[in-house]
């Protein structure tokens, strides 16, 4: 399973029927139930989950137990996605 969690910053709850709306309307409807917009203090996350750069998106791999085994941010290159991949087969296998 994939989930994305957009991330925002507690001031914009006010006008999160529209934020979310508007994320909504962008993904295709199969989509929808995997992703959910977390409002709140991003801080403490930032810094459990190394989150350097706020602007860029962040991929996390988990083993079945929830453990972080593979972390990447920025553009999705050929090599980031291989690499994503063959840590995803490993796991599988285990």
């Amino acid at each position: 399973n994939f989930y994305e969690v957009p991330m925002l910053k507690k001031r914009w709850i006010l006008i999160s029927p529209v934020i979310d709306g508007g994320m909504r309307r962008g993904l295709p409807q199969v989509k929808h139930d995997h992703v959910t917009t977390y409002y709140g203090n991003i801080d403490t996350y930032c810094e459990k989950l190394g989150i350097t750069d706020t602007s860029d998106c962040y991929i996390y791999l988990l083993d079945k137990e929830g453990y972080i085994q593979w972390v990447n941010n920025g553009v999705a290159t050929e090599e980031k996605l291989t690499m994503l991949f063959e840590k995803t087969r490993e796991l599988i296998e285990k």
